[in-house]
């Protein structure tokens, strides 16, 4: 039996369907006890089979022959000249394995540590990038398991400077993160702002918690407050761009530290703060490329921490901002959260469901004349 017969069935997909070009006659002479020589394919050919007998079939498990674990460790510790789409499949293969059962995380890795090593960051960063949910990478409990080691090969050298050290957390998924690794690189590497940047990295639930709200408190600096004030205004008026991965209006590493920034501007009292907020909401809560429609909009998430960080600020100056938001957005659930948001502040201020309107609906230019009795 040769190794893709005894990889799992449940992924014969991945084989079948995922992975093209695979070089199967190559595979059956390594079934036969063959070797590679001394090209580079056939070397090639020769890791990706040493990564496929680490499959034990549909059961999983994590015993290996001891002539498996050699052999591993020889392709790892080689000098084979892998390909992009050589380690993607390495990742997919491990991934798959992970995910069905296979608990030698260590091992099912060691290949593709190897050779995701070689590779410049930018493409680290694709293949261990964001996973569908029907990737074997979104199940996998390998990658949970190595993650210092994921955090090793994603973290770019000290050589690289502050750009590199920004790169490091929020990628470069797409124009917004690009610029913070560019030409604000040396504000967010800067000692008095880094700990905030790592902890907006943090923004991972639906809503702060009482003790993230605190520690931003501590964290929070005049030069974060600005640099902050600044990446959001980008993001206010950011459109989708063309990215290796399709068109793409906010990578998930960029959303996560915006997301940050968007639960920060609830500690700051600036007269600019809702009008900011209210500005991303709508932008990032609008339809794809733009459009008003209901059904996808451009970031839900970064648009619900907006609107929220809106409806805690309360006030008088943000029903008008609410008013606005909710006049653009189409997506039900949004302008719910708008029109509760606005019903608090009502609350709030002892407004009236009249006074309310009165406040909400615009005039247009023309003056508002009230009707007096």
């Amino acid at each position: 039996m040769g190794v893709l017969d005894n990889f799992p069935q449940s992924y014969g997909y991945l084989l079948n369907y995922r992975i093209e070009g695979l070089p199967r006659e190559l595979f059956a002479r390594y079934d036969a006890g063959g070797r590679p020589g001394a090209d580079d394919a056939g070397r090639r050919a020769f890791g990706m089979w040493a990564q496929l007998r680490l499959s034990l079939g549909d059961k999983g498990g994590h015993e290996y022959p001891e002539e498996v674990l050699r052999l591993v460790r020889e392709v790892a510790d080689g000098d084979i000249p892998w390909t992009f789409e050589d380690t993607r499949v390495l990742w997919e293969i491990a991934d798959a394995l992970s995910s069905c059962g296979h608990t030698g995380h260590a091992e099912l890795y060691r290949i593709p540590l190897a050779a995701i090593a070689t590779l410049g960051y930018p493409e680290r960063r694709q293949i261990l990038g964001d996973a569908p949910s029907w990737h074997p990478a979104h199940r996998s409990p390998g990658r949970a398991a190595l993650r210092k080691d994921l955090g090793r090969v994603l973290t770019e050298p000290a050589e690289h400077g502050v750009a590199g050290v920004v790169r490091s957390l929020v990628w470069d998924g797409d124009p917004i993160a690009r610029a913070m690794a560019g030409e604000y690189a040396a504000r967010l590497a800067h000692p008095a702002v880094l700990p905030l940047l790592k902890h907006w990295r943090k923004a991972k639930a639906n809503r702060p918690s009482g003790p993230w709200l605190a520690k931003v408190r501590t964290l929070l600096t005049d030069d974060g407050v600005a640099v902050l004030r600044e990446i959001l205004s980008r993001v206010a008026t950011h459109r989708e761009s063309r990215e290796p991965g399709g068109r793409v209006f906010l990578a998930r590493h960029t959303a996560l530290p915006l997301r940050g920034m968007l639960w920060t501007c609830e500690v700051i009292d600036a007269p600019w703060v809702s009008t900011l907020l209210g500005d991303v909401a709508t932008n990032c809560g609008i339809g794809r490329n733009g459009t008003g429609g209901a059904a996808v909009c451009r970031n839900e998430r970064l648009a619900n921490a907006a609107l929220n960080a809106l409806a805690k600020r309360g006030g008088l100056d943000t029903v008008g901002v609410l008013a606005r938001v909710r006049a653009k957005l189409r997506r039900p659930a949004l302008l719910a959260k708008a029109s509760d948001a606005l019903d608090a502040v009502a609350v709030q201020e002892g407004l009236s469901h009249e006074q309310l309107v009165d406040r909400t609906v615009p005039a247009f230019g023309l003056v508002r004349v009230r009707r007096t009795e």
